[in-house]
């Protein structure tokens, strides 16, 4: 992870003072999960979305990963583990970096675009971590059927909320 936020050769100290180590990049994350192979259609949305950024970014870098699924990793059931998403057959994950310091606009209007093309060919399911703070329904985007069995984990193991952020159970 210090490597890919530019900061491999840095201290931890040093790697958290954003905006101020040399060569550090701010970056943000989008995924969605596909319970079936995408059609032409979808593979034409995917392509024209890094096509349109490469004709206009500015700068900044935008990547698609897509991970297949299936095999031994659905041969789980969904609700045996807190990764809920056993019946999907791929999941994506959209990132885009800027050079720390400037605003990343382009590159997070990216990510929104690339995310709103893709819902209509996505489950709807998002992946935990991956946190994405624009995105709507995160609970059951990330958690599905188990986000009570889990919150409730949650309250026994850390009453306090010691762990916490703005999409934690």
């Amino acid at each position: 992870m210090r490597g890919y936020a530019g900061c491999a050769s840095n201290s931890t100290t040093q790697c958290h003072l954003s905006g101020t180590t040399p060569g550090r990049e701010a970056y943000g994350a989008r995924s969605d999960f596909f319970d079936r192979s995408l059609n032409q259609l979808g593979v034409s949305a995917l392509l024209d979305q890094v096509e349109r950024y490469g004709r206009g970014s500015g700068g900044g870098a935008v990547t698609v990963a897509l991970t297949a699924l299936g095999g031994a990793v659905n041969r789980v059931a969904p609700l045996a583990t807190a990764f809920v998403h056993r019946r999907s057959q791929m999941l994506a994950q959209y990132t885009a970096s800027w050079p720390a310091g400037r605003t990343g606009a382009a590159q997070l209007a990216w990510l929104d675009g690339v995310h709103a093309a893709m819902r209509r060919h996505a489950s709807g399911a998002a992946y935990q971590n991956y946190a994405d703070a624009g995105l709507k329904g995160w609970r059951t985007a990330y958690y599905g059927a188990a986000a009570n069995r889990l919150t409730a984990a949650k309250k026994r193991y850390d009453p306090h909320r010691l762990f916490t952020f703005e999409q934690a159970l």
